[in-house]
Parts: C-alpha cells; sequence; structure tokens
C-alpha cells in the first residue's frame, strides 16, 4: 500500500507541479516552438479560454517513466506582466496547485534558486530548482539543482516561453519528468488530462485577476 502511494505521489509531482531539473546534468530543456501548435483549431481552443496540450510517455530500459508535456494557453495580459507573476516565486503558495511552501535562496534579473515544498496526497515533497531568464525571448528556463540533498523525483526540466498575440500572449509551458520508477498507466492517462491544464488556468487566473 505504501509503495502504490508513493507511486501515485512521485506521477501527481510529475503533474501537478514539475519544476525539477535532469539528474546531474547542467542542461535546460530546450525551448517549444509555439508557432508548431498554433493551427487553426488550436487558436480557436486558445481564443476560447480552454488549453491546448501535448503529452509524451516513455519507458526506459531500468523501468522507469519519463514524461514529457507542453501545454499553451492564452491570457489576456502583456509579456512583461506575465514574466513578473512567474518570477514572483515567494507568493506561489497562494495560488499555484499543490505548492505548500517557497524560499528563494538567490534571485537576478536572469536566474534565481528557489527551494520548493509540495503537498501531495498528505506527502511533503521538497527540491531546489535553478532558473534561468531570457526577458527578450520572453523565456523562463528550469532545472534541479542537484548539489541539494532534497528531491523525491529523479529528473526534471521544464520551461515556459510567451509569444505577443494579438492584444493578449500566448504562455506556453513544456516539462520533462524522470520518476526514477514504473507509474500506472491510467495514472499516466489522469495526468496527460489534468495535470498540464491546472497549472496553466492557475496562471491565466492569477494574472487576469479572476
Amino acid at each position: 500500500m505504501r509503495k502504490t502511494l508513493w507511486l501515485i505521489t512521485a506521477a501527481l509531482v510529475l503533474s501537478l507541479f514539475v519544476y525539477s531539473g535532469v539528474g546531474a546534468s547542467p542542461n535546460f530543456v530546450p525551448l517549444p516552438d509555439i508557432s508548431k501548435y498554433l493551427s487553426p483549431d488550436n487558436l480557436k481552443t486558445l481564443e476560447a479560454g480552454d488549453v491546448v496540450k501535448e503529452n509524451i510517455m516513455n519507458t526506459g530500459a531500468d523501468g522507469g517513466d519519463s514524461g514529457r508535456g507542453v501545454g499553451l494557453i492564452l491570457i489576456n495580459a502583456p509579456k512583461d506582466k506575465i514574466m513578473s507573476v512567474l518570477q514572483d516565486y515567494s507568493t506561489y503558495p497562494k495560488w499555484m496547485p499543490n505548492t505548500k511552501k517557497t524560499k528563494v535562496l538567490s534571485k537576478t534579473p536572469t536566474s534565481s534558486s528557489v527551494e520548493f515544498e509540495l503537498s501531495i496526497l498528505g506527502n511533503q515533497v521538497y527540491y531546489t530548482v535553478i532558473h534561468k531568464v531570457d526577458k527578450n525571448k520572453g523565456s523562463i528556463q528550469w532545472r534541479m539543482d542537484d548539489s541539494k540533498p532534497k528531491k523525491n523525483v529523479k529528473d526534471s526540466v521544464g520551461a515556459w516561453v510567451l509569444k505577443a498575440h494579438g492584444a493578449g500572449t500566448i504562455v506556453a509551458y513544456t516539462v520533462e519528468v524522470d520518476t526514477g520508477v514504473s507509474v500506472p498507466k491510467f495514472i499516466q492517462s489522469w495526468l496527460s488530462n489534468s495535470s498540464i491544464k491546472k497549472v496553466l488556468k492557475a496562471v491565466k487566473e492569477q494574472v487576469e485577476g479572476k
């Protein structure tokens, strides 16, 4: 029972707030190409206020699961305002799903280091994240800081990318996660249909003040 609960917890971390980093690798995830997802049908979905998303799960030779997800949402605000909200890590516990505590260890205009504590099904999950900010590109990339001892997920990297669209901004959120364990297929399916959407909806509501 305890093992099953741990697997579910790891899977939920993969979805409900997957800011993390890839093993000991210093690399950040490549930025998603927003234009790839702007088909006429997807634009209609975004302009209707909904989320466009893509999830891919893979199982490695060691039996562990890794996942890559990309989601997009249209927010009625300029890029600068959205970037400010995404970088205001101290407020995350008030509005970001499953975030219990944050602690900003360092912050400059182009980088930051932040400790996160999540609460998933009554389990506490800890890790520290390094962010790289490029305001010209409208992007924030992040990865786990593997020099820190607290970590409940094997590997993860992610990014935010912002692109002006009319009077608003299309926000893309991408994440790659390796839980280090085999995650049941029904959990993977549930994650694909809800996790990225919850995070993007939370950002939209926070920015637009809803």
